[in-house]
């Protein structure tokens, strides 16, 4: 009689190491698979960056500078999505005609083009006070009445009244280190960086007298230093949330250089 306990034990054996290789096959392939997932998954945007830290950060350092020229503007955009299209727009320029007794004005700005970017800053509710300044001359041509009206964004004194009260965006100017957050509250706003100027001059005549007007404005409370660095966050949304910001320097002229844009991949 035969005995068939050796070929139990092969034929267990061979089912054994069927099973485990089964096993083992399949848990290579879900290795697999995991790791292929994780690899062609993109990476989750982070909610923060920190301002002048480049980890993680796409940036532009190519220099831009323009400076207006009289009756000129020049401008130069940012596509910070990289689709042909112009996200942001500085711009500057000069005009006017001083001979006819219009002065001359200036144009220094930053226009968001894309309806979807948004500057870190805050609306406040900023008041503005007059003074109203007139005053008489007579000479052998006739009289006048010489009218300023001087706006401010302070009570200089006494004289100075409120003449109106209204919604303002003012933008917070980073340093390099601060934090920038999703959170964080972001304004679709275009930015003027002139703060001070002359207003049209009128003039008409009624009788014997001579009536001259015209105004001047100073809203530099809380204006943007000259001839530093000036850091603007910004959160751009396209297919997705991201931050970044622009690093640039205004001058006189006036003239805007930019020194460079960051923004999340």
């Amino acid at each position: 009689m035969k005995k068939l306990l050796p070929t139990i034990r092969l034929k267990n054996f061979a089912d054994f190491y069927s099973n485990w290789l089964f096993f083992f096959l399949f848990a290579v392939m879900i290795l697999f698979v995991a790791s292929c997932k994780k690899d062609n998954d993109p990476e989750p945007i982070k909610d923060k960056i920190s301002i002048g830290v480049y980890e993680g950060i796409v940036v532009d350092s190519t220099v831009r500078s323009i400076e207006a020229s009289y009756n000129k503007s020049y401008s130069f955009s940012l596509d910070l999505n990289q689709n042909d299209t112009a996200d942001l727009k500085f711009i500057v320029g000069m005009y006017g005609s001083p001979g006819m007794g219009a002065s001359v004005q200036y144009t220094s700005s930053l226009s968001c083009l894309h309806p979807n970017i948004a500057l870190l800053g805050e609306i406040t509710q900023d008041t503005v006070f007059l003074h109203r300044h007139i005053r008489y001359e007579s000479n052998e041509n006739g009289h006048y009445e010489v009218a300023v009206n001087y706006y401010d964004c302070r009570q200089l004194n006494q004289f100075y009244n409120v003449h109106s009260i209204a919604s303002k965006f003012h933008p917070h100017r980073l340093i390099p280190n601060d934090t920038l957050a999703l959170s964080d509250n972001f304004e679709v706003k275009n930015l003027s960086f002139i703060y001070t100027w002359n207003g049209w001059q009128s003039f008409f005549h009624s009788n014997d007298t001579s009536y001259i007007s015209s105004s001047q404005y100073d809203f530099s409370c809380r204006a943007l230093p000259k001839n530093k660095d000036i850091y603007l966050g910004f959160r751009f949304t396209d297919t997705k949330e991201r931050l970044g910001w622009i690093r640039f320097e205004l001058g006189g002229g006036p003239r805007i250089t930019l020194k460079e844009y960051a923004i999340q991949p």
